[in-house]
């Protein structure tokens, strides 16, 4: 069975990491499912969206890695976060959403 995947990192091209770093994620579904998937951008690194398509439905899928920090430095990219996911759905008011 194969798999195919679209993943984001919550670190930038220029952040030089060691050890196990944090902060991302990944969706990924069967290659062999009978449906168009297309990569949806939010503008947030913490947050993407696939539309997955049918030709009976359509799926807007969101993964998210939410700040867990509670400081007012944490409480900005919390809203920045949401406000992104939101603005996703919006454009996308004809897809079912899964979050």
């Amino acid at each position: 069975m194969l798999f195919l995947y679209h993943s984001t990192s919550g670190f930038g091209d220029e952040d030089v990491l060691t050890g196990r770093t944090f902060g991302g994620c990944a969706i990924l579904w069967r290659s062999d499912l009978n449906f168009r998937v297309d990569v949806i951008a939010t503008g947030s690194r913490r947050c993407f969206a696939v539309r997955i398509c049918t030709d009976t439905c359509s799926m807007l899928v969101i993964n998210v890695y939410m700040p867990y920090e509670d400081s007012s430095e944490w409480s900005d990219l919390f809203v920045e976060t949401l406000s992104a996911i939101e603005s996703v759905i919006a454009v996308h008011a004809d897809c079912h959403v899964i979050l």
